[in-house]
C-alpha cells in the first residue's frame, strides 16, 4: 500500500510546493480513503499510514478531520494512535469518532462522557456499546439531548439509579419524557410519566397499579369533604378546588395544579380515587369540569369507573409518582391551605386561567385599536 499511496501523492505535493497551497488536509483525506478501501493490511503498511495520518493531522483543518474520523472509525485495523491524536483533535471531531464503532479507551469514553462537549456526550450516549460506568455518567448531565439520546439507547446499560434519576427527570422534562414511554422493551414502573402519556399508555399504567395493589386498605375521607370538593366544581371555582384536594390529598397545591388541567381527565380520577370518592360525586366534578370530558357521556363512565375501581392505596401510589410527592397519610385536621398568602394568590391564578380558557379575549373594536396605536 505504501508504494500506491506515494505515487498517488506526488502529484499533489508537487502542487502544494508550487502553488503555496496547504494540501495536508487533502493529503490526509486521501490516504485515510486508500486505507479504508481494505478491511485489512500488512502490519508495514498500517505502520505507513499511522506516519503519515499522525503528520498530517496537525495542520489539517477541523472539517477534513471530521470527514477523516467518519471514514476511519468504523475500520478494525485503525491505528490506536490516530485514533487517540484525532480525539485529541477538537470537540467536533472526537464526537465525529465517538459516532462510529471505533475502538476507544473506556477511561477516555467515561471522562468524555461526564465532562466532554455536548456534541461529545450526544455522540458516545448513542454508541452500541456502552460500558455501565459511561451510561452513569451520562446520566449525570443536565442537557435534555443528552440524555434523550441515552434514554433512546436500547443498547445502554442502565442501572436502577440511572433509571430512576431519568424518570423523575422525564416527569418535568417532556421530550426526555416522551423518548422514555416510547421504550416499549424497558420493563419499568413509568407512572411518573402518566400525564405526558397517552390514553393506550395510561390504560396500561393502570392496569399494572391495579395488579401490584396489595397495600392495606384505606378508610374513605368524610363525606363532607367530598361534598365540599364536588360543591366547588359546580360552582367553577377551580383555584380553591386545588387547594381543597390537595388539603384532602395531603399534599402541596402545586402538585395537583396539573392533574385538573389535564384535558382527558384519567390523572383527576386517579386524584379522586385516592380519596375513596363514590362514583355519584366524581360524576359530579366531571360534569363540571372541561368541556371536553363534560360533554361526553362516554368519557364521563370511563372516568367515574377509574375513580371507583381503583384501590384508594394504589391511587395513592399512582398518584404520588405522578406528581413527584409523598403524600401525607393523614391530611392536616387544623391548618387551612388558603390562609398562606402564597397558596391564595395560587388559587387567584388558577380562576384567572381557567376563565381565560373558557372565555378568550374578544377582538378590539376599530376605534379601541386606533386609539391604542395614537402616540
Amino acid at each position: 500500500m505504501a508504494n500506491d499511496i506515494l505515487s498517488g501523492l506526488e502529484g499533489l505535493v508537487a502542487l502544494g510546493k508550487e502553488g503555496g497551497l496547504n494540501m495536508k488536509p487533502i493529503l490526509l483525506r486521501v490516504v485515510t480513503d486508500q486505507f479504508v478501501s481494505k478491511p485489512q493490511h500488512p502490519a508495514a503498511d498500517i505502520r505507513q499510514y499511522e506516519e503519515l495520518a499522525l503528520q498530517l493531522i496537525p495542520k489539517a483543518d477541523v472539517s477534513s478531520t471530521v470527514i477523516v474520523a467518519k471514514h476511519l472509525g468504523p475500520h478494525p485495523e485503525a491505528p490506536p494512535s490516530v485514533v487517540e491524536r484525532l480525539l485529541d483533535k477538537s470537540p467536533e471531531v472526537a464526537a465525529a469518532l465517538f459516532a462510529t464503532s471505533a475502538k476507544i479507551d473506556v477511561e477516555k469514553l467515561a471522562e468524555r462522557a461526564e465532562w466532554g462537549s455536548l456534541a461529545e456526550a450526544i455522540a458516545i450516549a448513542g454508541r452500541r456499546k456502552l460500558d455501565a460506568r459511561t451510561a452513569a455518567a451520562l446520566a449525570r448531565r443536565q442537557e435534555t439531548d443528552v440524555l434523550c439520546a441515552l434514554a433512546a439507547n436500547k443498547n445502554a446499560p442502565l442501572d436502577v439509579h440511572a433509571t430512576s434519576y431519568l424518570l423523575q427527570r422525564g416527569r418535568t422534562d417532556r421530550e426526555l419524557g416522551k423518548v422514555l414511554l416510547a421504550r416499549t422493551d424497558l420493563k419499568i414502573d413509568k407512572s411518573a410519566l402518566f400525564l405526558l402519556a397517552n390514553a393506550h399508555q395510561r390504560a396500561e399504567m393502570l392496569t399494572a397499579a391495579r395488579q401490584a395493589d396489595h397495600g392495606a386498605p384505606q378508610r374513605r375521607r368524610p363525606q363532607r369533604d367530598l361534598d365540599a370538593l364536588a360543591d366547588l366544581a359546580a360552582a367553577q371555582k377551580w383555584g380553591l378546588f386545588v387547594i381543597e384536594l390537595a388539603m384532602r390529598l395531603g399534599c402541596d397545591p402545586r402538585g395537583v395544579q396539573e392533574i385538573i388541567r389535564d384535558k382527558a381527565g384519567e390523572p383527576l380520577a386517579v386524584a379522586l380515587a385516592a380519596l375513596g370518592m363514590q362514583p355519584a360525586d366524581a360524576a359530579r366534578i366531571f360534569l363540571s369540569s372541561d368541556p371536553g370530558i363534560a360533554h361526553s357521556v362516554d368519557r364521563i363512565r370511563m372516568l367515574t369507573r377509574i375513580a371507583s375501581d381503583l384501590s384508594v392505596s394504589a391511587a395513592r401510589s399512582l398518584l404520588s409518582a405522578m406528581i413527584g410527592q409523598s403524600l401525607a397519610s393523614e391530611p392536616p385536621r387544623h391548618r387551612r391551605y388558603e390562609h398562606a398568602p402564597e397558596i391564595s394568590s395560587l388559587a387567584g391564578r388558577e380562576n384567572a386561567l381557567r376563565r381565560a380558557a373558557a372565555h378568550p379575549a374578544r377582538p378590539l373594536a376599530a376605534s379601541a385599536r386606533a386609539a391604542q396605536q395614537r402616540p
